[in-house]
């Protein structure tokens, strides 16, 4: 179920991340904090809503594009939990510790996501977890960019 109403929050969360995002747009909604991806890329950074999570989120409709991400962290041998912590740590992030899921979904985007628990929809007032939240989004963005073909294409 998806929680309405939380414009408030997405706009607050758009103002933390300001400071630090190389994101092409930022657009907060009543439902989503929807961030267009650097250098063309095609690919959307979104944070959305249910109950009890925030789900901080990368989709491309690209094949192409996820399975390079996919290779850059075969080829490396990193794990995605490993690089989201080094880039929290590196934000001073008070959480570095998440979990994430990679799947396709009915909409056939690709889609990399971390949730974020809360416990009521009164918690989205609270500066520590729009912090929380803003530090995951930039350690998805900080993380991502240097993954597969998300820099974007150099162009001679």
């Amino acid at each position: 179920m998806t929680t309405t109403a939380n414009k408030p929050f997405f706009e607050a969360l758009a103002a933390a991340i300001a400071p630090n995002s190389e994101f092409a747009s930022v657009i907060p909604t009543e439902t989503a904090l929807t961030c267009a991806a650097p250098n063309d890329v095609p690919a959307i950074y979104e944070v959305t809503l249910d109950a009890n999570n925030i789900y901080i989120a990368l989709h491309t409709p690209d094949r192409w594009l996820s399975e390079s991400v996919e290779a850059d962290l075969m080829h490396t041998g990193d794990k995605l939990e490993e690089l989201l912590e080094d880039e929290l740590v590196e934000l001073n992030a008070s959480h570095t510790k998440y979990t994430f899921q990679h799947y396709r979904d009915d909409h056939l985007r690709y889609i990399f996501r971390t949730p974020i628990s809360f416990e009521a929809e009164s918690d989205l007032t609270s500066a520590v977890l729009i912090k929380q939240a803003a530090d995951l989004l930039l350690a998805y963005q900080l993380a991502f960019v240097e993954l597969g073909d998300m820099a974007g294409e150099d162009e001679d």
